[in-house]
């Protein structure tokens, strides 16, 4: 018997709490290190929100629906799988960030592959934990 995927409350729930999250903790993380201003660090963090809300809730929604396609288990998932399904999501993202960080923050291409590539090699790590505590739940 195949596992029932989650509703659209709850992926909506999900979503919002994982992008906020990730907001509220990047956002003065990187006006810090970047020495760029909280209202504008904050501003991007907000717009890039809004952005990966909706992709995030969509992505996890067909790849919950590939899973099933493939006799998967949904929520029991290997260390494997969730590192995969964390990375695939983050080199999505990493294509949505690029031009909205070279533009907002005046980057040159390769400053924001820098910092891309930099936040994406903490982001994943929070994704499994994420990942890992709403499937328990």
């Amino acid at each position: 018997m195949q596992e029932a995927m989650r509703g659209p409350i709850f992926r909506t729930i999900f979503s919002f709490g994982y992008e906020i999250a990730l907001v509220v903790f990047l956002a003065p993380t990187l006006s810090v290190i970047l020495e760029k201003p909280m209202y504008i660090m904050g501003g991007v963090a907000l717009l890039f929100g809004l952005i990966v809300i909706p992709l995030n809730y969509l992505y996890n929604l067909i790849f919950d629906q590939q899973l099933q396609r493939l006799n998967k288990p949904l929520y029991q998932r290997s260390f494997g799988l969730r590192l995969f399904h964390a990375v695939l999501y983050e080199v999505i993202i990493l294509i949505i960030a690029m031009p909205m960080v070279m533009h907002f923050l005046n980057f040159s291409f390769a400053q924001a592959l820098i910092l891309n590539l930099s936040i994406a090699a903490v982001v994943p790590v929070y994704t499994i934990f994420v990942n890992w505590a709403f499937d328990a739940y």
